[in-house]
């Protein structure tokens, strides 16, 4: 086995960055200040929180709900088309069939070493006979320069919740099937309950599966990131 670092927050921060659960540092520009990291820390767990409690059944206008569930400073344009594109896409799914922060843990082995890695997904859900994996990405960035980075998170999603059959690793009551990776981005230029006409939502895309990383290839890709932050704290 590898040893990661001599410091476990340190490794967990460094696979979390290569994996596309954290931003680089290159682009978070002026955010390198702790007061703005906590505060851009502090909006995305309101924003996340506000996604796991809306009730999708409930028939009053969503932005009256999101009022009810947000921070006033929190229910910004982003949350509110993250928000309009669940209630639209899901609304009418048997709750067993949709998990939101649903947690995992999972071990990656490669090459004689191994890594535990653990988080929370934020969407998973059963729709005619299809899992999805949803990742929210709160960004101004172009949803092909998300595509990019954050693939490997959710391959390290799917790994950890799904085996190479689509037989979930979770208790649920839907059976296996076919896993799809969605990406939905959230920009300020994105439109929400509010929107009229043709204004543009949430970004959906989902990941083609050639792109996709194959759980050998995610586990070699996660070993990849703890040997080099090894290297880097040895040198």
């Amino acid at each position: 086995s590898v040893p990661l670092a001599p410091t476990p927050e340190q490794a967990q921060r460094f696979l979390k960055m290569l994996a596309g659960l954290e931003p680089p540092q290159a682009a978070r520009g002026e955010e390198r200040g702790a007061e703005a990291r906590a505060a851009r820390q502090a909006a995305g767990r309101e924003r996340h929180a506000v996604l796991r409690d809306l009730d999708l059944a409930d028939p009053r206008p969503l932005a009256r709900q999101l009022q009810d569930l947000a921070a006033e400073h929190q229910a910004d344009q982003p949350l509110s088309a993250a928000a309009a594109w669940t209630r639209q896409q899901l609304a009418d799914l048997p709750p067993e069939h949709m998990l939101r922060e649903l947690p995992f843990a999972a071990r990656f082995a490669h090459d004689g070493a191994e890594v535990y890695v653990d988080g929370a997904a934020d969407l998973v859900y059963f729709q005619d006979g299809v899992w999805t994996i949803a990742d929210y990405k709160f960004s101004d960035e172009p949803v092909e320069a998300l595509r990019n980075r954050y693939t490997l998170q959710l391959a390290i999603y799917r790994a950890a919740l799904f085996d190479e059959g689509g037989q979930p690793r979770f208790a649920t009551a839907a059976g296996p099937g076919p896993v799809q990776l969605l990406l939905i981005r959230c920009g300020q230029d994105c439109q929400g309950s509010t929107a009229k006409g043709g204004a543009r939502g949430a970004q959906a895309l989902e990941i083609p599966l050639p792109e996709i990383p194959s759980l050998g290839k995610t586990a070699e890709a996660v070993i990849a990131a703890a040997r080099a932050l090894r290297k880097l704290q040895q040198g």
